[in-house]
């Protein structure tokens, strides 16, 4: 999250400056402050409502037909790097079936997070592909729709995020 930060030479002259202006600053900082924190709080609720709608089973069916598409076109474009690709996908799923606290999980992670340094680009490059495109959006649509069934305020939920964001950012120093 962003944070308003005052300089050094800032803080330093604060106390010669006229009453008004520290004033000013501290409810600027405290603006702030209210901002960042009704930004985490609708963030945790929309994460909550996102985390409900994975559940269910038509979400994780697009997921899952996203995810192959998105591997059979990487493929496509390296053949080179099917193990690699293929070894992410496995690690997904164990990494969903392993508990938090185990060790075994911090190992997968971290081959996790070799390997998609690595794919990445890849990745990325295939986003523009008219079958990944389609998939993402059948995906996109049906996480949405389950998340406004289970929370009816979603979408303006969505949109006091985006609100927030822009405060902050406005906010921030340049």
């Amino acid at each position: 999250m962003a944070k308003r930060i005052i300089s050094l030479v800032t803080l330093s002259l604060l106390p010669f400056a006229p009453p008004v202006l520290a004033q000013q600053a501290g409810q600027a900082g405290g603006d702030d402050a209210r901002v960042e924190q009704e930004l985490a709080e609708v963030t945790q609720q929309i994460a909550a409502v996102e985390a409900q709608a994975r559940t269910v089973d038509d979400v994780q069916a697009k997921t899952e037909t996203f995810r192959e598409v998105v591997s059979k076109e990487m493929i496509r474009e390296e053949p080179e790097l099917r193990a690699e690709i293929e070894r992410q996908g496995e690690l997904v799923e164990e990494l969903a079936s392993i508990p938090p606290g185990d060790p075994k999980r911090a190992e997968r992670m971290e081959e996790f997070r070799e390997l998609r340094r690595k794919l990445l680009p890849v990745e990325q490059r295939v986003q523009q592909n008219g079958e990944v495109i389609k998939a993402r959006e059948a995906y996109s649509k049906s996480l949405v729709a389950e998340m406004e069934k289970i929370d009816p305020e979603i979408l303006a939920k969505f949109e006091r995020r985006k609100t927030l964001t822009a405060e902050l950012r406005q906010s921030a120093p340049r």
